[in-house]
């Protein structure tokens, strides 16, 4: 054997071990075995919703840079003048999924719109895409009522109960059912 051989030898070696450590590393590193949108382009995530998840487009308030977020039901409550709502998200972040055991999460929330105030129950996760499977309770309930903040997630129902048409993905949607 030529030391040039004997170097493609060694290098081939190291390639494939390489290889090994990534497949490996890939295969760690979603210990959930569950999918994600190919990119963070609206289009992506549309399309990864409708295949691979229980929401439905017509749902989704936000879509942030961890997560997606839907409204999947709601009733109004009376007094005081508000609603009930359940919240559901599902990750866009693998490294929720790796740090947290959960791709998939959901929380009531009791929404007051005189004060403009939100009111958190347990937060759910799920380890799958399917918001049914092995639920936990991530988060306890909050029985304080707090402010949500304009740019915090939790402003996220707030405006989109009050101010609909401000949310980027509801935009979005109008533009693609436009002919």
């Amino acid at each position: 054997m030529t030391v040039s051989n004997a170097r493609k030898g060694h290098a081939a070696v190291g390639l494939a071990a390489v290889l090994a450590i990534g497949v490996a590393a890939g295969a760690k590193a979603d210990p959930l075995n569950v999918t994600y949108p190919p990119s963070r382009a609206l289009p992506d995530i549309a399309r990864w919703l409708g295949n691979d998840t229980p929401l439905q487009l017509s749902q989704v308030v936000d879509v942030g840079p961890s997560a997606v977020t839907a409204v999947t039901s709601s009733s109004p409550t009376g007094s005081p003048r508000g609603f009930k709502a359940n919240i559901s998200a599902e990750a866009l972040d693998p490294a929720i999924g790796r740090q947290e055991e959960i791709v998939s999460w959901t929380i009531p929330v009791d929404v007051d719109c005189e004060k403009r105030q939100v009111r958190l129950g347990d937060m759910t996760g799920y380890p799958s895409r399917d918001l049914k499977s092995a639920p936990r309770i991530v988060r306890s309930a909050d029985n304080a009522w707090v402010s949500p903040s304009a740019t915090g997630r939790g402003s996220t129902l707030m405006y989109s109960a009050f101010w609909p048409r401000s949310s980027s993905i509801r935009s979005w949607r109008k533009k693609r059912s436009s002919p």
